[in-house]
């Protein structure tokens, strides 16, 4: 309310500033006549305590002093002009009122405050009654909703704490796990949510402790109940999978915690959604889930979102450019699919040293179809961008036939066979 009277009068001095010279105390004196409730309301200290004293012992004591300062309070004038020194009449006062103050669509808790005191100051109690009502859920709905705001962000900067400070243990302390262990288990204890979530981690995979699949479940629903939105993650998988011994597989309950953590843009668990209403067919849906994981970083989902947009699938429009850009996004963090798909692109379209950007890194994190594709280019070379290397080619090769591939065996078998020639003509040569 401050807040508002404070612009309305900045605002009213500025209006006052404005008037012509001519004839502009007569307009001030109009001003003032208008306006001279929210003047009153200022000044009155029932008003000024209204939110701590609470509305209806404000309504009391604004009564008798309204009535007091209408009965001093005279509107300023020439004392030649009579007519204009007259208090406000009661119509003047309501229309001043309203005004500023909408009964039915008040700006603020405050507005309505002042508004029911009022009411009550002028008899209308069972209109002022129904604005109270009105205000006690209105002001809990707002003290609720920013109470909430003040705990998430204090809880998130307790995690964010915790999960730097734990980094620096395990750094500071590589050989003594014991050490960031009982640092991790004392802000669990205090209830940092992320670390109920990460000990849990450590529990469920018997990290230097004693594995507890128990233990490990607990926590997380700890961490859940805070709304830290990993721990809801890991605890939908862990319904999702179920745990020997612990949790039976529950679809439902799986569910209805991946949701929560989608909400706060969770990507894994957004992904999960978004093939869960695949698998119903609603891919309206599971496109839209598919895309806020890709936006949010999601290797897979970027990769995927590509796919569609390249084929102009499901609810994807067809889009080259945009597919390429997913792609790329998806490369960058060293997605296999991502790098082999845009390696075949680029190979197709005869662009050789873009197809080996990909292929590369791809085949060093043990793609098949990198290994086997860089055996054929290098075995071949490539004009002015790889030249023919029968020793990478083997590598390529060898690599690939040691997962099975029958087409590299052969051809690791035809490579090695030109090298071992070609060392012993270089032999005969000397």
């Amino acid at each position: 309310m401050a807040v508002f009277l404070s612009n309305w009068y900045a605002d009213l001095d500025n209006k006052i500033n404005a008037l012509p010279e001519e004839g502009k105390d007569d307009a001030i004196r109009e001003i003032i006549a208008k306006n001279k409730l929210v003047k009153a309301i200022k000044e009155l200290p029932a008003f000024k305590e209204l939110k701590s004293i609470g509305v209806k012992t404000a309504g009391a004591e604004a009564k008798s002093e309204a009535e007091a300062f209408y009965e001093v309070e005279s509107v300023a004038s020439d004392s030649s002009e009579s007519e204009s020194s007259e208090s406000p009449s009661e119509a003047d006062f309501e229309e001043a009122f309203d005004e500023f103050f909408d009964a039915e669509n008040p700006e603020s808790v405050e507005d309505i405050l002042v508004e029911t005191s009022f009411l009550e100051s002028r008899g209308q109690f069972k209109k002022a009654e129904r604005l109270y009502e009105k205000t006690e859920k209105t002001f809990s709905k707002k003290t609720q909703s920013e109470q909430k705001n003040a705990d998430a962000a204090v809880e998130n900067s307790r995690n964010t704490l915790y999960l730097k400070t734990f980094l620096l243990y395990q750094q500071q302390h590589p050989d003594n796990p014991k050490k960031s262990y009982d640092y991790q288990k004392k802000m669990a204890d205090l209830g940092v949510a992320a670390a109920q979530n990460s000990l849990a981690v450590r529990y469920f995979y018997g990290t230097d402790i004693k594995q507890n699949y128990a233990e490990a479940l607990r926590l997380f629903e700890l961490a859940a109940a805070k709304n830290y939105a990993q721990a809801l993650y890991n605890l939908g998988t862990a319904y999702h999978n179920g745990i020997k011994d612990v949790v039976v597989p529950d679809p439902k309950q799986a569910l209805k915690h991946f949701q929560a953590a989608a909400k706060q843009d969770h990507p894994e668990a957004q992904h999960y959604l978004s093939i869960y209403f695949n698998q119903k067919k609603d891919f309206v849906q599971s496109t839209s889930w598919l895309r806020k994981a890709a936006e949010n970083g999601h290797a897979p989902s970027q990769y995927n979102m590509a796919i569609l947009h390249m084929e102009g699938k499901e609810t994807a429009k067809k889009d080259e450019n945009l597919a390429l850009d997913y792609l790329r996004s998806s490369a960058a963090q060293d997605y296999v699919p991502a790098q082999e798909y845009l390696a075949i692109f680029y190979g197709k379209k005869g662009n050789i040293g873009e197809a080996l950007k990909y292929y590369i890194p791809a085949a060093e994190q043990g793609s098949l179809t990198a290994q086997y594709h860089l055996g054929l280019l290098y075995f071949s070379g490539s004009k002015d961008v790889v030249e023919q290397d029968f020793e990478t080619s083997a590598k390529y090769f060898k690599a690939a036939a040691a997962q099975g591939h029958q087409d590299s065996l052969r051809r690791l078998i035809v490579t090695e066979e030109i090298i071992k020639r070609i060392t012993e003509n270089s032999g005969k040569g000397r």
